[in-house]
């Protein structure tokens, strides 16, 4: 799951992601999964200079930058 979203948040306007996300977790996929290294994308994405939509969005789904 993480390689999934982690592709949409590069390729993904915030419109089109939040689109995506509302499917992607009424498919009971993991908005925390992690990466290799053990980082969420929540985690990843936090010093990004445009991410706050993103992360606005990932939150509000219930998504945790806790590792």
């Amino acid at each position: 799951d993480y390689s999934v979203l982690l592709n949409a948040y590069r390729s993904m306007r915030p419109g089109d992601f939040a689109r995506f996300i509302e499917r992607f977790t009424a498919q009971g996929r993991d908005l925390n999964a992690k990466s290799n290294e053990g980082q969420t994308l929540l985690a990843l994405i936090a010093d990004h200079r445009h991410s706050e939509p993103f992360r606005e969005i990932l939150t509000s789904h219930g998504a945790s930058s806790a590792p």
